[in-house]
């Protein structure tokens, strides 16, 4: 008897341990080229259009989508040319965009780029990572209530994505991979949930054994 305690007892440790190692291995990883960026820009009575990319990056075993997410804005900023892309493994994709700026001024915008699985079997865990702009542009004096023009920002995900306060000035490069990884909660559950039971049947196995029941 004393030696089918003890295999119950391995068993959990073990299961414990895949379950601790499984944050990792299940986990969802997101990666972009800039999650912080600065502008400033200098331009005359024809305005300026501002060409970038966002890079993204599948650091997944499996494809995933990525989908560009922003707010609402009265003064249509920011362009994309697609706002949704398909990464294979280890596949990386460059988003290109434009800024257009028609007066200076101070603008501030985000841009969640949203990566999920494509394959329902590596779990529906999605994953937001905030690219933060902000641009100080010195140009022809916006017309009043130009800036009062309400324009919906998309708020950052808190528990999905962090921010650095690493800073890209004036260059079409990303300078900076930001990434954050996210456990798959219904594999997690699942396993913690299979290594409590075995704990209580084998703790239960141990008292009956103690109190004489089993021969």
């Amino acid at each position: 008897m004393g030696g089918i305690i003890v295999k119950f007892i391995n068993l959990v440790v073990a299961l414990i341990l895949f379950a601790v190692i499984s944050q990792s291995v299940f986990g969802i990883t997101a990666k972009v080229g800039e999650p912080k960026i600065i502008l400033r820009p200098s331009f005359d009575e024809a305005g300026i259009t501002i060409n970038r990319v966002l890079t993204v990056i599948n650091d997944n075993p499996y494809e995933v989508m990525v989908q560009v997410i922003k707010g609402e804005d009265a003064h249509d900023l920011i362009k994309f040319e697609t706002d949704r892309v398909y990464l294979e493994p280890n596949e990386t994709r460059e988003m290109p965009f434009t800024i257009n700026l028609k007066y200076g001024g101070q603008y501030q915008r985000k841009v969640i780029a949203s990566f999920s699985p494509v394959n329902a079997s590596a779990g529906s865990q999605s994953l937001g990572m905030v690219s933060n702009m902000f641009i100080y542009a010195e140009g022809p004096e916006a017309p009043e209530g130009y800036f009062d023009t309400p324009t919906t920002i998309v708020e950052t995900p808190s528990s999905n994505s962090t921010l650095d306060d690493t800073t890209v000035v004036n260059t079409t490069t990303p300078q900076v991979t930001h990434e954050v990884k996210k456990a798959n909660g219904s594999i997690w559950i699942g396993i913690l949930t299979l290594a409590i039971v075995l704990f209580i049947g084998g703790l239960a196995l141990l008292i009956v054994w103690k109190l004489g029941l089993l021969k």
